[in-house]
């Protein structure tokens, strides 16, 4: 039987991120993404799956108002210095800007040419612009208080542009006539308005409980729907397309309106009354709608807690679910098919979350933040606690609420499940309680089984082990305590943490259970004697979720660091950790797929994060590049010994090998330089630089260096030099050391010329007078260069003088030759 493997790396294959923090959504031309607005920034989210394509952001200069064009990828938007941009949706670049109003702008619209564009601000200004050119063709100033909502007539010819504002005032501005029209009908904010072309009505919605329906053309009020609830947003609906209640005239224009009950709402235009509410998800603590946008066969309503739901017209049900904001993550659990998860976050609602798409889907029932949720061991119930003092049991069949369980006194903050439907609670009332759920129908009986003041302090997490005969739980007041399952009477104290201890596990194989606490540490605890057996230290910060991976060899611990650690139990060491999974967020959640096969972490960052092991992958790819490296180090050597310098030269750079060039460089003619520069691509001339700044500072070996520089710089264009990666760093330390060595080389220079003085003065070279010095200096003298003394050589022999000239020019171009590049000094 083959050893199992231990688990070396782990890396993120899926993110979900924050892409609607509340306000504005806008649908594109092509009504398949929608802009949303995402912390003083616009991204760009496709409909399909909840992918953000495009986020568009200015850190110098956050965004307050933006609108899409209505038929081209562009996007307008207005920042807080109170310039208007134009970006484009292709390229993500400025096209165009200008300055716009000197105070915060509420609310920008295109018109349907796109063409012109209109902006209301807190000075109680409108102004159009032109959009193509940037400058103000009118403004105007009817309203008494600030900008709320602007729209355009969507015939073109019309010229008019509608504005409402906080006090209840509407505004027709005709842009022919440069007149404004005043309509006073409402009592609060007009939150939304809306033209048909067709019918000439314009309705107007806002939050005092009325659907006004004015004639566009007379501008006129024809009448006045009440609705009970304050509304945030309307749109008319297509003329042909089906809804789940039949109109007695198909010929009637309808329109939807949503707001505060989170019902959406269907009426028609000739009733003036509404035919259809989905009363099916009526709720006493329904989470509000904030706006609705209209497609061909379905709708998208954006909710308060900052979700957008798809719903198909014909039936209202709903077809998918784009998560815009987490908040914090708190607790996380993977679903029995190892595709979805169950998440809670700082919310009353549980998402159960697809994990190859983060298309979602909301329980909602709980009053109060979820703290934490299980999935029983059968796979068919999920269990949840809140800060509602209450734990509730789901079908996972159905997502229905099967049964409400009450007993807590505070906040139930864990819950796990044990065999044949037991259930366990643990409370900040310090209690830890036993239920017992039937399997059957979901359903709990009203009385714990079994009750204990289990701690001195808040109980944050409980624990069954694998054979269903211990439970644990672990407190505030740094203890852990084992107690048996089937009354829960206790078996053992676990002390050693210094600080409260925040998550525990049982480990699958071994006897023995592994703690995490505010200390920082992991401590191993032997439940045959049940002492410490090891303490596994590392975080910076709270450990606060811990599992044993498959087999009980290694351990995954996520802390308030930020940091993901993996650990082996048997060494003691931390074999890896993950970072910049999460930005700098306290990792609150962590769950293993029941296939073990991914991994997923949530923090307050707002990210979950979707984890796979890459150790085979890894392993595979090290000896695939191993193969390939042997096979290219023997053709390496076949190359040497051919003398094929140009492949051998570029064999030892692909295989990252500076001793191997450097030998095949010494052996290397002059001709052949040019043909291995010439091969060298940008990222292997960033290499044989940095391999030339290393050679250069030996001496013995800064010919070869100096060589293959030299061709480098007449070959290779001062551009490419520039946009080789490190490249400034790396001349930066070659113009240093190869001042020395021309320091040097001078000093040696100058050096030959005494010893050859003084051979001469001894006769050991030829005649000693013709060693007279030059006047000039040793140096001039040795040069050749003549000076006023110099009719003293005449008496030399020219066959001597020849000689000596020889030896000179020489000597200049041995030192010429080691230093190309100062050889102008």
């Amino acid at each position: 039987m083959a050893p199992l493997s231990l688990s070396k790396s782990w890396r993120v294959i899926g993110t979900h991120t924050d892409c609607y923090t509340g306000g504005r959504v806008r649908l594109s031309s092509c009504k398949t993404l929608v802009a949303c607005w995402c912390n003083e920034s616009v991204k760009l989210v496709r409909l399909a799956d909840g992918h953000v394509v495009a986020s568009f952001e200015d850190d110098n200069d956050a965004f307050i108002a933006f609108d899409l064009h209505p038929s081209a990828p562009e996007l307008a938007t207005v920042q807080r210095s109170g310039l208007i941009r134009i970006w484009s949706l292709e390229t993500r670049e400025r096209l165009r800007e200008w300055k716009g109003h000197k105070l915060p702008v509420t609310c920008i619209a295109y018109d349907s040419t796109g063409n012109l564009l209109a902006t209301g601000a807190v000075d109680r200004q409108v102004r159009i612009w032109n959009a193509t050119k940037g400058f103000a063709t009118h403004t105007y100033a009817a309203h008494n208080d600030v900008i709320t909502c602007l729209t355009f007539h969507p015939n073109p010819s019309a010229l008019v542009v509608y504005s409402g504002a906080r006090d209840g005032s509407i505004v027709a501005y005709d842009l022919r006539k440069q007149t404004d029209t005043s309509l006073s009908n409402h009592m609060a904010t007009v939150t939304d308005l809306a033209v048909d072309a067709d019918s000439e009505r314009l309705l107007s919605v806002g939050r005092d409980k009325v659907i006004n329906v004015w004639a566009a053309d007379t501008l006129t009020l024809l009448r006045t729907i009440p609705v009970l609830e304050e509304l945030e947003g309307i749109a008319w609906l297509p003329d042909s397309c089906a809804l789940p209640v039949a109109i007695s005239s198909s010929s009637s224009k309808r329109f939807m309106t949503v707001g505060q009950r989170g019902l959406p709402a269907v009426y028609t235009l000739d009733d003036m009354r509404c035919v259809y509410a989905d009363e099916t998800t009526a709720q006493d603590d329904a989470i509000a709608l904030t706006g609705v946008l209209v497609r061909d066969d379905d709708f998208i309503v954006v909710s308060s807690d900052h979700n957008l739901h798809v719903r198909d017209l014909a039936t209202f049900a709903q077809t998918n679910c784009i998560i815009g904001y987490n908040d914090e993550i708190l607790d996380i659990q993977c679903l029995p098919d190892s595709e979805r998860a169950a998440v809670a976050t700082n919310s009353q609602l549980i998402r159960i979350i697809d994990l190859g798409t983060f298309n979602a889907r909301l329980l909602s029932g709980h009053t109060a933040v979820v703290l934490a949720v299980s999935v029983s061991p059968c796979g068919t119930f999920l269990a949840s606690a809140s800060k509602d003092n209450t734990l509730r049991v789901w079908d996972l069949r159905t997502f229905a609420c099967t049964a409400v369980v009450q007993g807590h006194t505070r906040d139930v903050s864990a819950c796990t499940w044990g065999r044949a439907g037991a259930l366990y609670s643990a409370s900040a009332d310090r209690t830890l309680k036993r239920w017992q759920v039937d399997l059957q129908g979901g359903t709990v009986r009203p009385d714990a089984l079994a009750t204990v003041l289990a701690h001195d302090a808040d109980v944050n997490a409980v624990a069954v082990s694998p054979n269903d005969k211990l439970v644990a739980t672990c407190s505030q007041d740094k203890t852990v305590k084992i107690w048996e399952t089937s009354d829960l009477a206790p078996v053992a104290t676990l002390r050693g943490h210094r600080r409260g201890v925040w998550c525990m596990a049982f480990s699958p194989v071994d006897k023995c259970l592994a703690t995490g606490s505010g200390d920082r540490t992991i401590r191993i605890w032997s439940l045959r004697d049940n002492t410490c057996v090891r303490t596994l230290q590392g975080h910076t910060g709270s450990v606060l979720r811990l599992l044993f991976l498959p087999g009980g060899m290694q351990i995954l611990s996520a802390g308030a660091d930020a940091l993901v650690k993996l650990w082996t139990v048997h060494t003691n060491e931390c074999t890896a950790t993950f970072e910049d999974a999460h930005d700098d967020g306290k990792i609150w959640a962590m769950a293993l797929t029941p296939d073990h096969a991914r991994l997923v972490t949530g923090a307050t960052d707002s990210k979950i994060n979707v984890w796979r092991d890459f150790t085979l992958d890894d392993a595979e790819e090290e000896r695939r590049a191993a193969d390939e490296r042997t096979l290219a180090d023997q053709a390496l050597q076949n190359a040497m010994k051919a003398r094929d310098h140009v492949n051998a030269a570029a064999l030892a750079v692909r295989l990252r090998n500076p001793r191997r060039l450097y030998t095949i460089l010494e052996a290397c003619p002059d001709g052949d330089l040019d043909a291995i520069v010439d091969a060298l691509t940008d990222d292997d001339l960033g290499e044989a630089l940095s391999w030339i700044r290393d050679w250069n500072t030996v001496a013995k070996r800064c010919i070869v260096g100096q060589r293959l520089l030299r061709v480098i710089c007449r070959r290779a264009r001062p551009e490419r030099l520039l946009g080789v990666k490190g490249a400034g760093a790396v001349l930066d330390a070659l113009a240093a050391y190869s001042q020395r060595h021309f320091d040097r080389i001078d000093r040696l220079v100058r050096k030959t010329f005494l010893m050859d003085y003084v051979l001469k003065a001894q006769g050991a070279l030829g005649d000693p007078a013709a060693a007279e010095p030059n006047n000039n200096g040793a140096i001039e003298s040795a040069l050749g260069k003549r000076g006023p003394d110099d009719d003293n050589d005449d008496r030399a022999p020219a066959s001597r003088k020849t000689k000596k000239k020889k030896q000179q020019q020489a000597t200049k171009a041995n030192a010429a030759d080691l230093l190309p590049i100062n050889s102008g000094n």
